[in-house]
């Protein structure tokens, strides 16, 4: 029990204090050592990912400019909405998301490292910032971060 109000109390400090705020420069989260970091710690839930996408039926590939697998069409639903991030693995009902879409994606891919590869911890604050999400506007604390626009949450198609 005390383990488990750990974990809790780790996720909600990173919905209400790290993950939305860290790192907030564009310009370090595009550079090679931070994507490689990236990739590196999100690798074991990022391979597991991919397995089970390429199981489902999905086909993936590498992009290079996000640095993250997209895995599209699965037969099974592994997915919400446009798409859902497993480390740095994007499953998709998309034949071709978009860049913007992508962009979107990778900063949750940069979100997950924030909590070390590890998708309990993750997985868990994002579910606390979906169950707070009214009281913070509307958008929970990942969604927000990661930008409404470019994740299609402000209406329409996503845009950059």
């Amino acid at each position: 029990m005390r383990r488990r109000a750990a974990t809790v109390a780790v996720a909600v400090a990173t919905v209400l204090a790290v993950a939305p705020s860290a790192p907030a420069d564009a310009g370090f989260r595009e550079s090679r050592a931070w994507r490689g970091v990236r990739t590196a710690v999100n690798l074991p839930v990022t391979v597991a990912a991919y397995a089970v996408a390429v199981a489902a039926g999905a086909s993936c590939s590498w992009d290079g400019r996000e640095w993250v697998l997209v895995c599209a069409r699965p037969r099974a639903a592994l997915y919400g909405g446009g798409g859902t991030m497993y480390g740095g693995t994007f499953v998709t009902p998309a034949a071709r998301p978009g860049a913007c879409l992508l962009r979107h994606e990778a900063r949750h891919a940069d979100q997950y490292l924030l909590g070390l590869g590890d998708p309990t911890r993750f997985w868990l604050a994002y579910a606390v910032a979906e169950a707070t999400r009214a009281a913070t506007g509307g958008f929970n604390a990942f969604e927000r971060d990661a930008g409404l626009d470019s994740g299609g949450y402000a209406g329409g198609a996503p845009r950059c």
